[in-house]
């Protein structure tokens, strides 16, 4: 029997000059910044910390809700759902420093995206802001 988990994650649209902020992960997939929230956090607060910890951005303005989707992942026993909710998000300044969880940081643009390693449920949140 497998053992199922389900992790809520929370990820940021970040847009400037008709362009989005990705970065690429250990597999060589493009992501949006943000991740796991952690227990007692609040949405707000696990969006900060990882703007924080993955782009060394210290203060971030936190906009609507532009989509929440899911995805799994299955190893051996052990299936993961992940739950994805997505965030409009603005920061000031240019300084972005990459963190050790990721390869790259770029800006794109919406129809550099479509062509990218990326799950297409963040495809679908950034063309609702781009």
């Amino acid at each position: 029997m497998k053992t199922r988990i389900q992790i809520v994650t929370i990820k940021g649209v970040v847009c400037r000059e008709n362009k989005v902020l990705l970065l690429k992960d250990q597999a060589g997939r493009w992501e949006l910044p943000g991740g796991r929230i952690e227990f007692g956090e609040a949405p707000q607060e696990s969006l900060a910390r990882e703007f924080q910890e993955e782009l060394g951005v210290s203060e971030i303005e936190m906009g609507e809700v532009l989509d929440v989707w899911t995805f799994t992942v299955s190893r051996e026993n052990i299936e993961k759902q992940f739950i994805v909710a997505v965030y409009s998000c603005q920061f000031e300044g240019e300084k972005i420093k990459k963190s050790f969880e990721h390869t790259e940081v770029g800006w794109f643009a919406l129809e550099e995206v479509d062509n990218l390693n990326m799950r297409e449920g963040y495809k679908k949140a950034i063309a609702k802001v781009l």
